[in-house]
C-alpha cells in the first residue's frame, strides 16, 4: 500500500502496482486482532484514508508509521501459477 500511496502522489494521471507472491499469508484470512491489520491485503480487503498501526509501540523499525491514501482500493487476488502457486494484485491507481 506504501507503493499506491506513492503513486497517488505522483503528477500522473494513471499508474500501477502490482503484488506477486507465492505467500498465501497475505491473500487467507482477515488480519483482525493483529497491530498491522490497517496494512494487511487479504482477498476482500478495503483499503482508504489513512492506514495506521493499532499500536505504534509495536511497529517495526523499517516500517512506516502510516499511509495515507487518496482513493479507495478493493483487494482481489489473481492466480499467477509457475511451479507452484503464485497469485497477484493489481491495483490501478487514478488522480
Amino acid at each position: 500500500m506504501k507503493d499506491v500511496e506513492r503513486i497517488e502522489n505522483w503528477s500522473l494521471d494513471k499508474g500501477f502496482a502490482i503484488l506477486l507472491t507465492n505467500g498465501p499469508n497475505y491473500w487467507e484470512g482477515d488480519g483482525e486482532g493483529y497491530d498491522d491489520e490497517a496494512f494487511r491485503i487479504h482477498e476482500g480487503a478495503r483499503k482508504s484514508g489513512e492506514l495506521a498501526w493499532r499500536n505504534p509501540e509495536t511497529k517495526k523499525e523499517d516500517k512506516a508509521e502510516s499511509i495515507n491514501l487518496s482513493g479507495t482500493y478493493v483487494v482481489k487476488w489473481e492466480h499467477f501459477s509457475m511451479n507452484g502457486e503464485f497469485r497477484y494484485v493489481l491495483f490501478e491507481v487514478k488522480k
